[in-house]
């Protein structure tokens, strides 16, 4: 038996690098001895605490995890707080201890305020107790510091509905299917986003008799046009001119209309939903790529349609992959 064996036997760096290859395959028991391996030599070891909270909380063993991050956290400043901070809160949150949960988030919102994970979780935590006010700023805060989270997207979108804002409830759904089309969350967010196009509208008493209502759009003054042509759009869905058109069809065309008439939504610049939709999808109409975009949102309904307009139409693909790669 060489030294260098023996030294990597006992090495703390290499016992916490051999937890974490077990950690990944899922052999949580034997990870934890790896790491509790390292801190009979070196009890304040921030990484093998850490790795530990991560280990524990994957094992939903909340009490445990919560002392091992309490751990990384009670030392000086090191690189695993920002990590700990998030298993801290998330563990406080499966325990019941809801204002504590939000209380940690704070905490390390303000120690590491670029960290959108902590922007989310808080949101997510904030929403699932039903307090709303706290919710949409902080999930407000993940996206403008990570605009490609879709879990991100996707809350907000519950959030807007939750809080009767159509408009941007639809908007951030479509961010989130832009994002992942194809996932298993894909298909009921494309649900949710029908079924809110179609809200506001009731069949009279014949085919011809509808009524549409339009009393959000005075709630919401800021997109009172765009609410007012969900219920207009889902009402045409009934005239003759749209009787032959499929729903793939009429999908694609109320598309490239929302898109189109919230160009001349208010907002400055600066405002959030300029920023992050009204003016990407907006201008994305005006270039042209709203149809292609509404077949790409379309892809987790399996529907023929959608895969033969894709395979068909390589081009216009292409075309709107390029635009939004390179959309500021």
């Amino acid at each position: 038996m060489t030294w260098t064996f023996i030294y990597a036997q006992h090495n703390p760096d290499s016992l916490v690098s051999k937890g974490i290859q077990l950690q990944k395959k899922g052999e949580y028991s034997q990870a934890i001895q790896q790491y509790q391996q390292v801190l009979k030599t070196s009890p304040q070891h921030p990484r093998a605490h850490y790795e530990l909270a991560l280990a524990f909380f994957s094992m939903k063993d909340y009490s445990l995890a919560l002392n091992h991050s309490n751990a990384v956290l009670n030392q000086p400043s090191n690189e695993y707080q920002n990590g700990a901070y998030l298993i801290k809160g998330s563990a406080l949150d499966n325990l019941g201890r809801i204002e504590a949960a939000i209380q940690v988030y704070e905490e390390g919102i303000r120690k590491y305020p670029s960290n959108y994970l902590l922007h989310y979780n808080l949101a997510l935590c904030t929403f699932n107790d039903k307090q709303f006010d706290k919710a949409e700023p902080a999930i407000m805060g993940a996206l403008e510091r990570n605009p490609n989270h879709a879990s991100s997207h996707l809350l907000l979108a519950h959030l807007m509905a939750q809080t009767e804002r159509r408009v941007q409830a639809i908007m951030a759904l479509y961010y989130f299917l832009m994002l992942e089309p194809e996932s298993r969350r894909s298909n009921s967010a494309f649900e949710m986003l029908k079924n809110l196009q179609q809200k506001g509208v009731k069949n009279g008493r014949t085919k011809e008799q509808l009524t549409i209502n339009i009393s959000q759009a005075g709630k919401q003054p800021d997109f009172g046009n765009a609410e007012l042509l969900l219920s207009t759009l889902s009402a045409s869905r009934s005239l003759e001119a749209n009787k032959y058109k499929s729903e793939t069809e009429l999908f694609a065309e109320h598309t490239q209309a929302f898109f189109s008439v919230l160009g001349g939504s208010q907002g400055g610049k600066h405002d959030f939903w300029q920023k992050m939709y009204t003016g990407f999808f907006s201008s994305m109409a005006a270039n042209g790529h709203a149809k292609a975009f509404a077949y790409h949102v379309s892809r987790s309904q399996e529907d023929y349609q959608v895969t033969q307009w894709l395979n068909g139409h390589p081009n216009e693909m292409k075309a709107l992959i390029n635009w939004v790669r390179y959309y500021k």
